[in-house]
């Protein structure tokens, strides 16, 4: 039997980011399918990410 869990999607993207977007490690870790772990990954070239301002809270 599979049971899901619901994980945050933002957890599963910090973990992409940590990980190096290791979309076989996000799989196994959160219990997704390879398919959904790529989707993550594959935002980690978004622009956003790497611009710093972006990254940092609004007061």
């Amino acid at each position: 039997m599979n049971v899901s869990i619901s994980t945050p999607p933002d957890r599963i993207l910090n973990e992409a980011l940590a990980t190096g977007g290791d979309a076989k490690h996000l799989s196994e870790m959160f219990g997704i399918s390879l398919r959904a772990a790529r989707r993550y990954t594959t935002v980690l070239g978004h622009p956003g990410l790497s611009d710093p301002d972006l990254r940092t809270p609004m007061p």
